[in-house]
């Protein structure tokens, strides 16, 4: 595999992990405040509802892009590793 390089892939800083994973669980509480919102308001005032879902859509894709982006690091960072352990270029 001549082509294969592995030595640019690095684990997050702390810094920049914790304001994805912020951003993420800020994402998971819009989701959950959605769901309180189609319980508990849009029976009564459906005025925000239209607004509430797009947000709620939003948040749930936004969560999964960042779940998906923090799964594929974590695994690039530890084939990096295994590859410096094995002496793979």
């Amino acid at each position: 595999m001549s082509g294969l390089s592995l030595s640019g892939f690095s684990r997050l800083s702390e810094e920049n992990s914790g304001f994805i994973r912020s951003c993420r669980g800020l994402a998971a509480l819009v989701v959950v405040a959605t769901h309180i919102e189609q319980v508990f308001v849009a029976p009564y005032w459906s005025g925000i509802h239209a607004y509430s879902l797009i947000l709620g859509q939003a948040s749930v894709m936004l969560f999964f892009v960042l779940s998906g982006f923090l799964i594929c690091r974590s695994i690039t960072s530890r084939i990096s590793e295994v590859a410096r352990e094995f002496r793979i270029p």
